[in-house]
């Protein structure tokens, strides 16, 4: 075994939420607050690709049975 540490070993003195480092700097994220516009966009949207989606599962299932 090389003597490399990688990202997904951990060693026994760090605990689960000891966050990995990483050798690139990270910017500062901004949070985005949820406007009323952001909002009523999202809900448009579901209520356009919902059904859609509710519409093709059948074809959907049945091509997967097909397949098996």
């Amino acid at each position: 075994m090389s003597s490399h540490a990688y990202a997904f070993e951990l060693s026994p003195e760090t605990s689960a939420s000891t966050p990995l480092r990483c050798p690139r700097t990270m910017t500062a994220q901004t949070l985005t607050v949820a406007t009323p516009v952001t909002m009523i966009g999202a809900l448009l949207t579901a209520l356009l690709y919902i059904p859609r989606a509710a519409m093709l599962a059948p074809a959907m299932i049945r091509m997967t049975r097909r397949r098996a």
